[in-house]
């Protein structure tokens, strides 16, 4: 759902979506999952299109590192 808002350009909408599902996420799938990095970089990006950059560089960070440490 959020990534259709997001190609709508409804990046306001794509936001609330992604940060609503990353606590469960992170709950259920752990921090290091795909799914839970994935949602954090979605995340980042709406936060970007918003012009809240420094949200969206600490969310790209944190995605980032978080990358590195499932991969190894």
């Amino acid at each position: 759902l959020g990534e259709g808002l997001f190609r709508s350009s409804r990046y306001q909408d794509a936001a609330r979506i992604f940060s609503e599902a990353r606590e469960p996420l992170e709950r259920e799938r752990g921090v290091d999952s795909p799914e839970t990095i994935r949602c954090i970089a979605n995340l980042a990006s709406a936060e970007r299109e918003l012009d809240h950059v420094d949200q969206a560089i600490a969310l790209y960070e944190t995605a980032l590192e978080r990358a590195h440490k499932s991969l190894g």
